[in-house]
């Protein structure tokens, strides 16, 4: 266990004093953390998603897409990496638990405008090829803290790698082909279908001038439970890990609840999506919105409250950047109920969240297939969609000589 993840899980329980051993420091942290209060039980400090427009969303497969070629260096495929000692793998809880601790040491930050910077990216498999394709955007956003003013966003295309090393040396030995034309077939499962689709993909280098846009909006950001995310409301938030989970799983359940009965979920499906929306709203609250050091941390521990968060251990994500990885298993892209239980079809993927718990930073979260379904030539460990935080921090003002040619968004 690295010694900066020990001081993060020892900073959980300030009350452990220092071991004579490494192997007891790992029992006792374990032990100690198994029955430990959540991390940010600690004195608390008051204090979804993006816009549309972001580009957040990943092109469906089945679409005309344009992608390019290799730019010399190639991104690493995100990856699991066993230890070379074989420690025992810390949990999801003891993971989340850390992050949070660590999360309450950072500063109040103040600024009247959020910057934050991330990259979008997917990854793109060929029928018949053993490689993938890594397409990727770089994504930057300015937002005001009061409303009414403009919001801008930078999206500067970065263009498509081979997404590892092996995959350049299987894509030369493929002949180095500089683009591909392919059909997916249809697919159909308990009344839902996708049609068949042709997909094109064309190697071209990234472009040499971004896109630079504006709106005006309540802050951009959409919902966390039933409220906008401004930092008012995310001010009004609970800093308990447990009262922000049961408020926010009360909030979703009474949206749901509004809703036309004929629109409704049934309760086996309801729970399963909200899960999905809580895993979100966390990964929102953790890595994207102008939160206090006392929510990130709550936010942290809220996350292992959700059912079927489990921890994936040590994961390299495309950056390069190594961390520990929680996830929700066992997403799909098409949900039914039959007889009472949930019957999963299409590809079935995870939900990943990649954390830093020395820190208590979040360094990316994807879509991570699990079980490839639809279209045939995606396989298992590809991240079809995935997302590398950068930056986020308050500013005074907006760097208007970057901004002054946006074009308006509606």
């Amino acid at each position: 266990m690295p010694d900066d993840l020990l001081q993060a899980l020892a900073a959980a329980r300030p009350d452990l004093g220092p071991a004579p051993d490494r192997t007891r420091r790992d029992r006792d942290l374990t032990r100690a953390l198994a029955s430990a209060p959540d991390a940010s039980s600690a004195p608390a400090r008051r204090g979804r998603s993006l816009w549309k427009a972001a580009g957040l969303g990943v092109v469906a497969a089945g679409t005309a897409v344009a992608v390019i070629a290799t730019t010399g260096t190639t991104p690493p495929t995100p990856q699991s990496r066993p230890s070379e000692t074989a420690p025992t793998p810390l949990s999801a809880r003891e993971i989340l638990l850390a992050a949070g601790a660590s999360s309450l040491k950072a500063p109040a930050a103040e600024g009247d405008f959020l910057y934050t910077r991330w990259i979008s990216g997917r990854q793109i498999s060929i029928p018949g090829k053993d490689y993938l394709l890594d397409s990727r955007t770089e994504q930057e956003m300015w937002r005001a803290k009061e409303p009414g003013h403009y919001q801008y966003m930078i999206n500067r295309d970065l263009g498509t790698a081979l997404a590892s090393s092996a995959a350049e040396q299987a894509w030369k030995a493929d002949g180095s082909p500089r683009g591909w034309t392919f059909e997916t077939p249809p697919f159909e499962f308990f009344g839902m279908s996708q049609e068949r689709g042709r997909v094109r993909v064309k190697l071209e280098p990234p472009a040499t001038t971004p896109d630079v846009w504006r709106h005006v909006s309540d802050f951009g950001v959409g919902r966390i439970g039933s409220r906008l995310a401004t930092p008012e409301n995310l001010a009004k938030l609970p800093t308990d890990p447990k009262a922000l989970y049961d408020r926010l799983l009360r909030e979703m359940t009474a949206m749901t609840d509004a809703a036309p009965k004929e629109n409704r979920p049934d309760p086996v499906q309801h729970r399963y999506l909200l899960s999905g929306d809580l895993f979100r709203a966390g990964v929102d609250l953790v890595a994207r919105l102008p939160v206090s050091p006392a929510l990130r941390s709550a936010a942290f521990g809220m996350l292992s409250h959700i059912p079927g968060v489990e921890s994936r251990g040590e994961m390299t994500d495309p950056l390069g950047r190594t961390g520990q990885a929680i996830a929700l298993t066992g997403r799909a892209d098409s949900n039914f109920v039959r007889n009472g239980e949930m019957v999963q079809g299409g590809t079935l993927y995870d939900t990943v969240l990649i954390i830093d718990p020395s820190t208590g930073t979040a360094l990316a979260t994807a879509d991570q297939i699990s079980k490839p379904v639809w279209p045939p030539s995606d396989r298992q460990g590809q991240w079809r969609s995935y997302e590398l935080f950068q930056e986020s921090r308050w500013i005074p003002a907006l760097p208007m000589s970057r901004l002054k040619h946006a074009k308006h968004s509606r």
